[in-house]
């Protein structure tokens, strides 16, 4: 998840048929479901391609060369699925679909995830071009989503967790910016964390509308946005010399462990009331 010390410098379309396209993040794909309100839950993939670009940057440290192999092959695969993502998006196949910040996460927070490893492997080049690739698509597709969230009808209750997706192009935009200058903090970096930290006060304002009744695997895109901010803000609050950070680092890192604790557990209570009902045993929850 986020690291205690980073490196520091010194000083409204509609599809025309059929159910919406799922849209990825690393490990969860969620289909918007009818505008009535009675669409498919978010639904898990295994499309852990994100992830996998931060684990080559990790594994480095036991040996760069392998590691840009790695990295090589899991940033042309991600590649190839967003430029199909969007072309399949650019000939009309969202003319019927309520669009989401979901949309945002294969084709804005995928390269900025790429920059994030391409600086830790030393490849200043390609970290540049992903974070333009990452900049470009989410004022695109950003633009739009807003649009629509403001203009169009509210979003089926299936999709609404998406809405805290909102916060991750800024984060993980922000890390990207940082990591590639060494962690300091610059106009641009401050510009970023303004973004996210609005972002963040607009999502808890929202979160008695997006908030379940009750649990479903679903729920998981909310671990994404919490690592995200988390290890943004670990990062910021060393590159900003914010008095008593050590406290403040573990303390986010405390929260943010704490919440996929809990999702863990309801995962697997979820998973055994399930497993009740199939065998045929009464529920004893």
């Amino acid at each position: 998840m986020a690291e205690a010390h980073p490196r520091r410098r010194p000083g409204g379309p509609r599809r025309a048929s059929g159910h919406p396209p799922p849209v990825t993040r690393p490990g969860v794909s969620f289909r918007a479901g009818s505008s009535s309100g009675r669409g498919t839950r978010p639904r898990c993939s295994c499309c852990h391609r994100p992830s996998a670009r931060l684990i080559t940057g990790h594994f480095s440290r036991f040996g760069e060369e392998g590691a840009r192999w790695a990295y090589a092959v899991f940033v042309v695969a991600a590649a190839l699925v967003a430029a199909r993502l969007l072309a399949h998006w650019f000939t009309g196949a969202l003319s019927e679909t309520t669009l989401h910040p979901g949309y945002l996460l294969p084709v804005s927070s995928a390269p900025f995830i790429a920059s994030i490893t391409a600086s830790t492997l030393h490849l200043p080049e390609i970290a540049a071009a992903a974070f333009a690739v990452g900049v470009l698509y989410w004022l695109a597709f950003g633009t739009v989503i807003l649009g629509g969230l403001v203009a169009g009808g509210p979003l089926p209750p299936p999709a609404r967790p998406t809405l805290t997706v909102l916060v991750i192009p800024p984060a993980v935009g922000s890390n990207a910016w940082l990591a590639a200058h060494g962690g300091g903090l610059d106009g641009v970096g401050y510009g970023f964390s303004g973004i996210l930290f609005f972002t963040l006060v607009l999502v808890a304002f929202m979160l008695p509308t997006i908030r379940e009744r009750s649990f479903h695997t679903g729920l998981w895109i909310y671990s994404f946005p919490v690592a995200a901010t988390t290890n943004f803000l670990v990062r910021w609050t060393y590159a900003a010399d914010v008095p008593g950070r050590e406290i403040i680092v573990w303390a986010l890192l405390a929260v943010a462990s704490g919440g996929f604790l809990l999702l863990g557990v309801a995962t697997l209570v979820h998973g055994g009331r399930h497993w009740r009902l199939r065998s045929g045993s009464p529920d004893l929850g």
